[in-house]
């Protein structure tokens, strides 16, 4: 589960590439938001 997580983290962190590069505040808001989540999720622990 581990790895799919990271992958998870691999893809916002692309996003957040693709959002930088339009200049729209709202785009780069939502994917900061996204990564901080899947950061987030990357340390929580499963049950």
């Amino acid at each position: 589960m581990k790895g799919i997580k990271l992958g998870i983290v691999g893809i916002c962190l692309g996003l957040c590439g693709i959002a930088f590069t339009t200049n729209n505040i709202i785009a780069i808001g939502c994917t900061f938001i996204g990564l901080v989540l899947s950061i987030i999720g990357l340390f929580t622990k499963d049950k």
